[in-house]
């Protein structure tokens, strides 16, 4: 139940009863109050707004007033998502559909540029090149190679997610985007990085563990055959 209020500084004492709807009238049933919970919000004034956490982290930048800036800053901020979402670049299509899904919203009345941003990000969010690693492939016209080479994009999620079990860094989508990761040169060289990474780590926890069975040796207890083991020793 939400109750707008005009409130001076100070202390307020916040009270909550039940009042019959006909008070002049004998009551037959017991009427009981459970509050769950209470919540005061304000001031509501713009000039005491104040940004949410990680908030630049999506808009780093201020929202324009026009409408068309507003339509290209969604498209900016959409397309480096996307990259991040989708481990690759979105086309063209995809970007004009979700920035078209950000504006049907944040054109609404009393809705915000961050709302409608959310709703396409969301939407982002829920599309398979998000949930599953999709590659593209280096198709040469005329070769009968049936085993064509993954473009860029998709060696360096293989590269990140073998290496580090994560999405490729700001380094690694920059060699994918120039079209130099299938360079030997620059592919070892990229190894090397990672490898000399601290976040290397994720290959022995990650896919050692998988592979060799050990990192079910503290919660499967058919790997303990050992009776000193259960004991602990």
């Amino acid at each position: 139940f939400p109750i707008d209020c005009t409130w001076e500084a100070g202390d307020h004492h916040l009270v909550l009863e039940v009042e019959p709807l006909t008070p002049g009238v004998d009551q037959i049933r017991s009427l009981r109050l459970d509050v769950q919970s209470a919540a005061v919000r304000g001031p509501m004034d713009p000039e005491h707004w104040t940004l949410p956490a990680n908030y630049e982290r999506f808009f780093p930048r201020s929202v324009p007033p026009g409408r068309a800036d507003r339509r290209r800053y969604a498209r900016e901020l959409l397309a480096d998502f996307c990259l991040r979402a989708f481990r690759r670049p979105a086309d063209e299509t995809t970007l004009d559909r979700l920035v078209e899904m950000a504006e049907q919203v944040y054109t609404r009345p009393a809705a915000t540029f961050e709302s409608g941003s959310a709703q396409a990000f969301t939407a982002v969010l829920c599309s398979p090149r998000f949930l599953f690693r999709t590659e593209g492939l280096e198709v040469v016209e005329g070769s009968a190679d049936p085993f064509p080479q993954v473009d860029e994009y998709a060696l360096a999620s293989r590269l990140s997610y073998f290496l580090w079990s994560s999405m490729p860094d700001e380094e690694l989508f920059a060699v994918a985007d120039d079209g130099s990761l299938l360079q030997e040169e620059v592919l070892r060289r990229q190894i090397t990085r990672m490898l000399n990474s601290p976040r290397r780590i994720a290959l022995s926890k990650n896919f050692a563990g998988q592979w060799l069975g050990f990192a079910a040796l503290r919660t499967d207890p058919m790997y303990f055959r050992n009776e000193a083991w259960n004991r602990g020793v």
